[in-house]
C-alpha cells in the first residue's frame, strides 16, 4: 500500500490530525508570545521601554479592562501551556486512531480473503503458522502506521515552529540561523582537521 494512497484513503483522519497540529502550533506560538511581556515585566515592572509585542498585548488586555501584572501574564502563559498540552494529547490520540482504523480495515480484508479462499489453501499451510504470521505482520504494520502518523504530525509541528521565529523577528532569526550554520561548519572543519 503506497503512502499517498493510504493518506488519501484516510483523508478525514489525516486532515483532522493536521488541523489539530496547526492549532497546537498556534497555541504554542501564543505561549511564546505571552512569555515576552512576562519576561519584560520581570526585568522592568514599570514597563518603561516595552517591546512592540508587549505594547500590543497590553493594548489587547486593556480592551478587556485588564492591566498588566505579573499574575495576569503568568496566568495566561500557564493557560496557554495547559491548552497546548491538551492538544498534544489529542495529536497522540488521533495518531493512534489512524493506526487502529487502518489495522481494523486490514484485519477485515484479511479475514474476507481467508473466508473466500479454497480449502486447498488451508491444507497446505498449518493453522498455527497462518495465525501467527498474520498476527505478527499486522502488529508490525500497526506499529509502522502509528509511527508514520506521528511523523506526519511532527513534520507539521516542525514547520510551524520554524515559521514562528520568522514571524516574530525575521532579521534576528536569519542572523541566528547564519550563526548556527557557522558554528556547525566550524565543528565539521575541526573534525576533519
Amino acid at each position: 500500500m503506497k503512502l499517498l494512497s493510504l493518506i488519501n484513503q484516510y483523508r478525514k483522519h489525516f486532515t483532522l490530525l493536521i488541523l489539530i497540529v496547526l492549532i497546537e502550533g498556534a497555541i504554542a506560538a501564543g505561549s511564546i508570545v505571552f512569555l515576552i511581556p512576562l519576561s519584560a515585566f520581570l526585568v522592568d515592572k514599570s514597563l518603561s521601554d516595552p517591546s512592540t509585542i508587549t505594547i500590543y498585548i497590553n493594548d489587547l488586555l486593556s480592551s478587556f479592562s485588564i492591566g498588566p501584572s505579573y499574575f495576569i501574564y503568568s496566568t495566561i502563559f500557564v493557560l496557554f501551556n495547559i491548552i497546548n498540552s491538551l492538544f498534544k494529547i489529542f495529536i497522540k490520540y488521533f495518531s493512534l486512531r489512524i493506526k487502529y482504523a487502518v489495522l481494523r480495515d486490514l484485519n477485515k480484508r484479511s479475514l474476507d480473503l481467508f473466508f473466500s479462499s479454497r480449502m486447498e489453501f488451508f491444507d497446505t499451510i498449518g493453522s498455527g503458522v497462518l495465525s501467527n504470521t498474520l498476527l505478527k505482520e499486522l502488529s508490525s504494520i500497526g506499529a509502522a502506521l502509528g509511527q508514520m502518523s506521528t511523523l506526519v504530525a511532527q513534520v507539521f509541528q516542525l514547520f510551524v515552529y520554524l515559521v514562528l521565529p520568522f514571524i516574530i523577528d525575521p532579521k534576528l532569526t536569519i542572523l541566528t540561523f547564519i550563526f548556527a550554520l557557522a558554528i556547525i561548519l566550524d565543528d565539521i572543519a575541526a573534525a576533519f582537521a
